[in-house]
């Protein structure tokens, strides 16, 4: 008889990093992250939840600038201000004898205007049904600046000593709406087919990646199904996976569904482990490379169950 839990404790590896455990503990906004403590309160919740047995944290997103940003409460990476306290997050972490990766976060057109006064940057000039801001479409130089704050947000995550960094590429933000010819109207080399629109993630790793070199672990989160009309065509996830794999990306955390979608992802009606099928297309498609499933996968034996099957790797809860 196999012992209780055998596939959530088996020890995996992201990259360099090894992992005790295959539970991914899941980016999100907790909205104490700008809180004027110095941290504590940050530092102290995700402490709490190594010592609950997360194998690894991924936190809440990280912007990589104010035009970037999901409202005033999320943290600033490429902020002098919020270096003390995304350190003391490190530091409660690994005394805790955990592992943390950082976010790095750009909302694009789910970015509020009124957080700053900034208006919305976007591939194409697209309103979102969520917040009815008319964005900017992105100019050549917005574009490869916005690479460039990602790619100085991973090696500042690296001077705080976090053990790895995931981008956001999913439930809409701003590089899935360069993925999604939803959102990216384009006709450059940016967009007008799918390899121009899956150009931007990929310039993304690979500044990340000559940033850090091949030490720090690099995760991406894409989206298994943007479930929008008109949005990312499963193939085109795909292929934007394998190509993530050829240059060098660690780890693809499989998403769920853009926040303006009226299909319902995490809620109690939702059959539970319904989504796992979207990370198992992923990681038939990426072959050895490590895959984390997410979504309505809330017990241990589910996760257990799931990873037993040898679908994907780790679970993101």
């Amino acid at each position: 008889m196999s012992a209780p839990f055998e596939a959530v404790l088996r020890p995996g590896r992201i990259g360099t990093l090894a992992v005790p455990n295959r539970i991914v503990m899941g980016s999100m906004h907790l909205g104490i992250e700008s809180r004027d403590d110095g941290g504590e309160a940050l530092a102290a919740f995700y402490a709490e939840r190594v010592r609950a047995g997360a194998g690894l944290i991924v936190t809440g997103g990280s912007a990589v600038n104010r035009v970037g940003a999901a409202g005033r409460n999320c943290s600033f990476i490429n902020d002098e201000s919020d270096a003390p306290r995304l350190r003391r997050v490190v530091e409660a972490v690994h005394v805790a004898g955990g592992r943390i990766a950082l976010q790095l976060f750009h909302a694009g057109r789910y970015a509020l205007r009124e957080a700053f006064g900034l208006q919305p940057l976007a591939p194409s000039a697209v309103a979102s049904t969520l917040t009815r801001d008319q964005p900017r479409a992105m100019t050549e130089a917005d574009i490869w600046e916005t690479i460039a704050l990602f790619a100085r947000g991973a090696f500042r995550a690296l001077q705080f000593g976090f053990d790895g960094i995931e981008v956001m590429a999913s439930e809409g933000y701003l590089v899935n709406q360069f993925l999604s010819p939803l959102t990216n109207l384009r006709d450059d080399d940016w967009g007008g087919d799918a390899l121009r629109r899956r150009r931007f993630g990929l310039e993304i790793l690979r500044a990340v990646r000559r940033m850090l070199g091949p030490d720090l672990p690099v995760i991406f989160r894409i989206p298994g199904a943007d479930l929008m009309e008109g949005g990312t065509p499963h193939d085109d996830v795909l292929a934007f996976a394998r190509a993530l794999a050829h240059e060098s990306v660690d780890a693809i955390n499989v998403g769920i569904g853009w926040h303006e979608s009226n299909i319902p992802t995490v809620q109690a009606l939702v059959p539970a482990g319904v989504w796992v099928r979207y990370a198992a297309d992923v990681k038939r498609a990426v072959g050895t490379l490590p895959v984390i499933a997410s979504h309505r996968i809330n017990t241990l034996a589910m996760a257990d169950e799931v990873l037993a099957e040898g679908s994907v790797d780790f679970i993101s809860m």
